[in-house]
Order: structure tokens, then C-alpha cells, then sequence
């Protein structure tokens, strides 16, 4: 059982997964908003994901190990990561990824090359867009944003052949 709302869930191979969400603990163990699930169901306490200041809405893992989470927080351990952060395999801040993605992230896909694909949507309004980051986290200038799509966005996928599918209330 876990103590609030879980936003999203990532398997991450050996019956492991990770959990993103307003989550305070899983199964009587206390974390805060991300965690990885041991097989058995327990926390992995070796992972340090604990972190951001509030809603995390997508955690998702990179061919590279690291993590990508996005969501309506500000910090993380107290750094400036306004709405995005890159997490290393073992749940700490990599301070190589550092972004501001403007409006809360509804999903953030890594792609192999590092690179990173992130829905946001806008705040009260229906409106949302799609940005790509190198994988510093600077804004890719090669990619054309896709922009003011009238949809409050809920998911976003990147297909095998590089074209992003996403889904939405549209209207």
C-alpha cells in the first residue's frame, strides 16, 4: 500500500520498478515522492530519490541507467530544478542536467543518444508543449518546438521511429 498518489510507475527490469507521485511511504517505509520497488515490494533503501519539493508526474529510465523525473516541484534537495531533474542510478541529483522547463512536466522520455523528450503543460489553461534537451539540459536549438497545442496533455510517448505521440483533453 502506499501513503498518497502515485502519478507514475516505470519498470526497470528484475521485477524492480520506479514510483513517482505524491508519496510519502510504500508498503510502512517512508520516502518522499519517488522511490524504487525492490522485487519483493520493499523500498530499495540504496536509492536515494528522495528529494523534490512537491508532485513529481513521470519518472522515467534512461538506456544509461540515470533517471528522468518531472513533475510541479521547484527544488530538489533543496537546488534550484524547476520542473525537471535527472536523477544518477543511485537516486542522486545529477548536477550535470541542469534545466528549467518553464511550465510542470507532465512527461520527460529519454532518448539513447541522452538527449530528452518533455511535455509540458501550461498552468490553469490548456495549452501544452513539447520541448527537446541536449543532454546538459539546455534546450536542443535543432528542434522545432511544438507549441500552444490545445490539450491539457496527460501522456507523451517518443515511438521507436522518433515520432512523439501524446494524449490529452483536447478541445
Amino acid at each position: 500500500s502506499a501513503g498518497g498518489t502515485v502519478w507514475d510507475i516505470e519498470p526497470v527490469g528484475n521485477g524492480e520498478f520506479l514510483v513517482g507521485g505524491d508519496v510519502s511511504f510504500f508498503q510502512g517505509q517512508i520516502f518522499s515522492r519517488v522511490a524504487r520497488i525492490n522485487a519483493a515490494g520493499s523500498v530499495n533503501t540504496n536509492f536515494q530519490g528522495s528529494g523534490a519539493n512537491t508532485t513529481i508526474s513521470s519518472v522515467k529510465l534512461g538506456s544509461d541507467g540515470k533517471v528522468m523525473v518531472g513533475g510541479n516541484f521547484f527544488t530538489w534537495n533543496n537546488n534550484s530544478r524547476l520542473y525537471i531533474a535527472r536523477l544518477n542510478a543511485n537516486g542522486s541529483l545529477d548536477t550535470n542536467f541542469a534545466s528549467n522547463a518553464g511550465l510542470p512536466v507532465v512527461a520527460a522520455v529519454p532518448l539513447p543518444d541522452g538527449r530528452v523528450i518533455v511535455g509540458r503543460t501550461g498552468l490553469g489553461v490548456a495549452d501544452s508543449f513539447v520541448t527537446r534537451y541536449l543532454a546538459n539540459g539546455a534546450v536542443d536549438p535543432t528542434f522545432t518546438e511544438i507549441r500552444n497545442v490545445r490539450a491539457q496533455m496527460i501522456s507523451l510517448a517518443v515511438h521507436p521511429d522518433g515520432s512523439i505521440w501524446f494524449s490529452g483533453a483536447f478541445g
